[in-house]
């Protein structure tokens, strides 16, 4: 596994006691959202993983969904790699 540093993005989460940051390819923007923004979890969605989902906000004219980060990150399977 070829690991690079330099210009390599990353998500960072801050949830209680847990510091995480998390690799992506790409971020195209960031969007601010107020609580009033997110919307539930359609019934109709009972995709694999859903339970994951803390709903869904408007953007650019379609629906995107918010997940939660909470929930991902503090499940006992999670296996958390630390470099040091």
């Amino acid at each position: 596994l070829k690991r690079e540093t330099a210009g390599q993005k990353a998500i960072v989460a801050s949830i209680n006691d847990l510091l995480a940051g998390i690799p992506v390819n790409e971020v195209f923007e960031v969007v601010y959202l107020k609580p009033s923004d997110i919307r539930p979890v359609p019934a109709a969605v009972e995709a694999v993983g859903s339970e994951y989902m803390k709903g869904e906000a408007p953007y650019g004219g379609k629906m995107m969904s918010i997940l939660d980060l909470q929930r991902i990150l503090t499940r006992e399977e999670l296996v958390v790699n630390e470099n040091k």
